[in-house]
């Protein structure tokens, strides 16, 4: 049997990790608590929805791609790139966008796993919390937003 305490602390080191990181932000804290007592994997089936309705987007993307004037609408971030019919950094947006996808997908998987140990341990996963977070000591304090 896992030590509860140990893997309570791993989860929440590993929750201020992806504070640090920037990977996670204040709405992952919203998005965690809606858990139904009868689903306990609400959010995990939720954010396997999100990814694989953010590879599709990114697909379309990319075989838009061909027309720059149909980005405009897309993507504000790629204004300047479509204004000046820069394809090359256009290209390199979406392949951004890929990697930073799968960057979350990845972290998020062990996000999940930890919480699930937690969880087959019988242990209750910690919730959540700003405040959590900004206490942990491990979190940069350029990054505390309590």
């Amino acid at each position: 049997m896992a030590d509860i305490p140990q893997l309570q602390k791993q989860f929440l080191n590993y929750v201020a990790s992806l504070f640090n990181e920037e990977v996670l932000d204040e709405q992952f804290i919203q998005v965690h608590r809606l858990k139904p007592v009868d689903n306990p994997n609400f959010a995990v089936q939720l954010l396997t929805y999100f990814f694989k309705d953010a590879e599709t987007m990114v697909t379309v993307m990319t075989e838009m791609l061909v027309g720059a004037a149909k980005i405009k609408s897309i993507c504000s971030e790629f204004r300047e790139a479509c204004d000046n019919s820069n394809d090359e950094r256009l290209t390199g947006y979406v392949r951004q966008l890929h990697s930073e996808i799968a960057i979350l997908k990845s972290k998020l998987e062990i996000f999940f796993y930890l919480e699930k140990l937690i969880q087959d341990a019988e242990g209750e996963v910690p919730p959540i919390k700003l405040k959590t977070v900004c206490d942990l000591e491990n979190v940069k304090p350029t990054q505390k937003k309590c």
